[in-house]
């Protein structure tokens, strides 16, 4: 019975070993959506106008990105 216990032990084991890297690499997936989240919404910001100044490119009077 020992011999049972310690292979679901191992087992169990290295399934929380690939879930916890998979959590590592959601995680890297959602900050990187969240990045690009924020950098379409500045765009957006800046195309109907709302952007504040500092976020804007200079030289862009009408609000379109290069």
């Amino acid at each position: 019975m020992s011999r049972k216990r310690q292979t679901i032990e191992e087992i169990m084991e290295h399934d929380v070993a690939e879930l916890r890297e998979l959590e590592g690499v959601k995680k890297e997936e959602l900050a990187e959506v969240q990045k690009e989240l924020r950098r379409y919404e500045a765009a957006l910001e800046s195309l109907l106008g709302k952007a504040p100044a500092k976020r804007r490119k200079r030289g862009e009077d009408n609000g379109v990105l290069s």
